[in-house]
C-alpha cells in the first residue's frame, strides 16, 4: 500500500474518532428499547440529522445488551468488490487479481511523449481465497488490509456458509477468508447490498446487473462508506465491533473485544484458525506466497517481449530488453519504431491478455461450479490437511528437499488450472503427509470406477 492510501486510511480513522459538533439537540427519537429502522426506503444519508439521531439509538441499545449479556453472538461477513457476485456465489477473481498494470522504462518513456495510458497489462495466477471482514467495515480496518474500499459493491451476507464451510482457513474481525479455488462459496438468499448512490448511477444501465438486484435487498447510499455500513449493521441488530467516540463513548473497545471472544470460541469449535495467515506466513496473505513461487512476474514479462519481438521483427532483441529496463534504450526504441506504432503494439497485447484471462476464467469457474461430492470430500480433507500442517509447524519435521516439494504440491493444488492437476496434487500432498488418508477414501472400488468415468484421472501413489 503506498504512502497516499496510508494518508487516506489515517485520514478516515481520525474522522471515526474525532468528536463533531452535530447539533442534534432538537431531533426527538421516541424513548424505545428496541432497534429502529435507519434506511428509508433502502436510502441511506450518513449526513442527514435524524438519520444520525437514529443511529445513536441503536448503538445506545446494541450496547445495553452487551453489557446485559457481556456477549456478542450476531454476526455477518462484509465483503467490497468490484465484480458482482451473480449466481449466489463468491468465486475466484477479483479487483486486481486477473492482472497488474506494469510500468518500466519503457511505457513511462512512451507515455511522457503521448500522454495516454501505457502501462503493460502482467496476467497473474487468480487468487484462491476470499477475504471478508466480520461485523466491521473494511475502511475501519485502518492499515491491516492493504487494499482500497470505496469498491462497486458492499456484500453483507450471515456468517453460517463461511464458518460451516470445510473450506475456511481462518476467521477474525479485520480478516476471514476461505479456499475458493476448488469450489465456490455459497451467498445466503437474504443477502444485502449497498452500492454508493454515484456508482449506482453508472451501474444501473446494466441490465444484467439490474435484473439480479431485483430479487436482492438493495440499500443506496450517500456519505461516508465505513459510517454508512456501521448504520445497516445497526438495523441488522448488530453491533459493530468499532465505531469509534463519534457516535457512541466506547472508550475501553468493549465490543472488539467481545467480538474476539465470541469468534475465537466459533473457530475452536469448527476447527478453524482464528486470526492467522496461511502458507506459514507471519503477515500477508496466503496466495502471495504461492504467486512469488510461481514466478509470475518473469514469466508474464517474458511474454511481453516475445509478443514485442514478434512485431518489431527488424529490431535487435537485445534493444528489446534492455527498452524495458534502460531509459535511454526505451527512447532509442520509441525513435525507432514511432511512438503510435509502439503504443498500438502495447494496446494490441494488453486486448490479448484480457481476452485470455476472460477464456480462461470462464473455463476455470465453470469446471468448479459443479465438483462431485466425492472430489469435494478430496478437497476438503486436502485444505484441513494442510492447516493442521502449518497450524503444528510440520514445517519442521521435513528436510529442507523434502519440504520443498511439499509446498510445491501445496501451490499446485491451490493454484493448478484444472480440476486433474489439483487432484494430483491433492493425493501427493495428502500421501506424504498422512499415508492412509487417500487409501482410505477410495477403498471401495465402485468410487474409484465412477470418478474415472466422469474423465478424471485419479492419482495415487503407493
Amino acid at each position: 500500500m503506498g504512502i497516499l492510501e496510508i494518508f487516506k486510511k489515517k485520514k478516515k480513522e481520525e474522522l471515526l474518532t474525532k468528536p463533531i459538533n452535530l447539533q442534534e439537540e432538537n431531533i426527538i427519537i421516541p424513548e424505545s428499547n428496541k432497534i429502529i429502522n435507519i434506511t428509508n426506503n433502502n436510502i441511506l444519508d450518513t449526513d442527514d440529522k435524524v438519520t444520525i439521531a437514529k443511529f445513536k439509538h441503536n448503538l445506545k441499545i446494541l450496547y445495553k445488551e452487551l453489557e446485559e449479556k457481556n456477549k456478542i453472538d450476531k454476526f455477518v461477513i462484509i465483503r467490497e468488490d468490484n465484480f458482482y457476485p451473480y449466481n449466489n456465489e463468491w468465486l475466484v477473481n477479483s479487483k486486481e487479481t486477473e492482472y497488474e498494470e506494469y510500468n518500466q522504462a519503457l511505457s513511462i518513456q512512451l507515455k511522457k511523449r503521448i500522454q495516454k495510458n501505457t502501462s503493460i497489462y502482467m496476467p497473474t495466477h487468480f487468487r484462491s481465497t476470499k477475504h471478508f471482514t466480520i461485523n466491521t467495515p473494511l475502511g475501519a480496518t485502518g492499515s491491516y488490509n492493504g487494499v482500497e474500499d470505496n469498491r462497486n459493491f458492499i456484500v453483507i451476507d450471515s456468517i453460517n456458509n463461511l464458518i460451516d464451510s470445510e473450506y475456511t482457513y481462518s476467521i477474525a474481525p479485520q480478516d476471514a477468508y476461505v479456499d475458493v479455488s476448488h469450489e465456490p462459496l455459497k451467498i445466503s438468499n437474504d443477502v444485502t447490498i449497498m452500492i454508493n448512490q454515484e456508482k449506482y448511477n453508472t451501474l444501473k444501465d446494466n441490465e444484467e446487473l439490474m435484473a439480479d438486484l431485483k430479487n436482492k435487498k438493495v440499500i443506496i447510499y450517500k456519505g461516508d462508506e465505513v459510517v454508512a455500513i456501521q448504520m445497516v449493521l445497526t438495523e441488522m441488530g448488530i453491533l459493530p465491533s468499532k465505531v469509534g467516540t463519534r457516535f457512541y463513548e466506547d472508550n475501553t473497545g468493549l465490543a472488539y473485544k467481545k467480538t474476539e471472544e465470541s469468534l475465537k470460541e466459533i473457530a475452536k469449535n469448527k476447527n478453524i484458525m482464528y486470526n492467522q495467515s496461511h502458507g506459514g506466513k507471519i503477515n500477508g496473505h496466503f496466495s502471495s506466497k504461492y504467486d512469488d513461487m510461481n514466478n509470475d512476474w518473469n514469466t508474464s514479462l517474458n511474454e511481453f517481449i516475445s509478443f514485442l519481438k514478434i512485431n518489431l521483427e527488424n529490431i535487435d532483441d537485445s534493444l528489446i530488453k534492455e527498452s524495458l529496463k534502460n531509459k535511454e534504450k526505451a527512447d532509442e526504441l520509441i525513435n525507432l519504431v514511432g511512438e503510435e506504432k509502439l503504443f498500438n503494439i502495447i494496446q494490441n497485447y494488453n486486448e490479448r491478455v484480457k481476452d485470455n484471462i476472460s477464456i480462461t476464467r470462464k473455463k476455470y469457474c465453470k469446471e468448479r461450479t459443479s465438483i462431485p461430492s466425492d472430489i469435494s470430500e478430496i478437497f476438503k480433507k486436502t485444505v484441513k490437511r494442510i492447516n493442521i500442517f502449518y497450524k503444528n509447524n510440520e514445517q519442521n519435521n521435513y528436510s529442507a528437499i523434502e519440504l520443498n516439494e511439499l509446498e510445491e504440491n501445496i501451490r499446485l493444488f491451490f493454484q493448478s488450472p484444472s480440476i486433474e492437476e489439483q487432484i494430483k496434487s491433492s493425493s501427493i500432498l495428502l500421501k506424504k503427509m498422512n499415508k492412509s488418508e487417500l487409501n482410505d477414501m477410495f477403498s471401495n472400488n465402485e468410487d474409484k470406477n465412477n470418478i474415472n468415468e466422469r474423465g478424471y484421472r485419479i492419482w495415487v501413489y503407493q
